[in-house]
């Protein structure tokens, strides 16, 4: 069996191709790791009004939290009664 080329054609059969939308992909894909990971924190919010001035006033102190909830009271408790100026009686 004799092999006979008749003529060399300038192509090898890849192809290259550019898809502009790949770079936003990954920026998506990593974007949603991260608040995937940020989804598991504990966040925790603190709102203190006062009520009047000096010794006389009234400051009103809440809190909530997402998780721990048990350890946010505590802690807030502590907080609270570190301040020698402060009654911490429910009104």
């Amino acid at each position: 069996v004799q092999l006979v080329a008749e003529g060399v054609v300038g192509a090898t059969g890849l192809e290259i191709k550019s898809d502009p939308g790949v770079p936003w992909v990954y920026a998506g894909f990593g974007g949603l790791m991260i608040t995937t990971l940020v989804s598991y924190l504990s966040h925790s919010q603190v709102w203190a009004l006062q009520e009047g001035e000096g010794p006389v006033g009234t400051l009103y102190v809440a809190g909530r939290s997402n998780r721990a909830v048990l350890s946010f009271r505590d802690e807030m408790d502590a907080v609270l009664e570190a301040v020698p100026e402060l009654s911490t009686e429910p009104s």
